[in-house]
């Protein structure tokens, strides 16, 4: 197997965790709780044309994939040939990570919190899909968090950002009796699977916790909780400025709309290292 970052072999996962961490265990139980459900509801997200895109675009450099899952997007990643350090809290997740990388030698996988990003290497892009931020609700943890990931680019670099977020509609119902529900549904090797989303949100925060069942068929096979944090367009800006970083712009869709804030279905924020 080749040499990826600084040398190091690519492929099993590097441990660079405290165990004593609540949160590490929190956010940890959590997606060993879903396993394949969640591989199947993301296969239909239908956000792979998108971050073939950003791979395919000239940055210099390495890549770091934060919050890399079970290795969906890294595999993207992985095609532009440069080095990809993918990290992720859950074991669980980052071995099928190994699984679906196992024959691309320029992949290193590391079990890492964010703040304590296993490398001091800088790199060109910096991908954060699928909101990995979304599980800090602590502000110290968010900032530390998303200050030790803009550290890591270099002057130039690029982050790109899939942000939790609601449009403003959504978010006056998320805060009202009830909560927000969303449902969805995909096909699977399995039979259909159904998803149902319960989102409440604490007025006057952005803090809020979210429910899911899922369903194969007529049977619930699993129901999990989790508490988490929404952006707003404001956090984002300044954010990003008190890191050094300008946001160039943002997306409303995987199909690169230009974001609107009250339609738009998504935000996902593209963001330049400045300083």
């Amino acid at each position: 197997m080749k040499p990826g970052l600084n040398g190091i072999k690519s492929n099993p996962v590097r441990n660079h965790l405290s165990e004593s961490d609540a949160y590490e265990r929190r956010v940890d139980a959590y997606y060993s709780e879903l396993e394949d459900l969640l591989s199947w509801e993301l296969a239909d997200k239908n956000d792979e044309p998108f971050w073939r895109w950003i791979a395919s675009r000239d940055h210099p450099g390495a890549i770091l994939e934060v919050g890399c899952g079970a290795g969906r997007v890294t595999r993207l990643l992985a095609r532009r040939g440069v080095p990809v350090l993918a990290v992720d809290l859950s074991p669980n997740l980052l071995r099928r990570a190994g699984e679906r990388v196992s024959s691309c030698s320029n992949v290193q996988l590391a079990r890492a919190d964010f703040r304590l990003l296993p490398t001091a290497r800088r790199f060109g892009l910096v991908v954060a899909a699928d909101d990995p931020f979304s599980h800090m609700v602590e502000e110290w943890r968010r900032a530390e968090s998303f200050e030790s990931v803009a550290d890591r680019l270099e002057l130039g670099g690029t982050m790109i950002l899939d942000a939790l977020w609601f449009p403003e509609t959504q978010r006056e119902i998320a805060c009202g009796p009830g909560g927000l529900k969303k449902e969805h549904a995909c096909n699977t090797d399995h039979g259909r699977l159904r998803i149902k989303e319960t989102w409440e949100l604490e007025a006057g925060t952005n803090e809020c916790r979210a429910a899911y069942e899922y369903k194969l068929g007529d049977e619930v096979a699993r129901r999990v909780e989790f508490a988490g944090r929404v952006w707003t367009h404001a956090e984002v800006r300044w954010r990003c400025e008190s890191c050094q970083l300008r946001v160039n712009r943002c997306w409303g869709n995987y199909r690169r709309d230009p974001w609107e804030p009250g339609t738009s279905t998504r935000l996902i924020v593209e963001a330049v290292r400045t300083g």
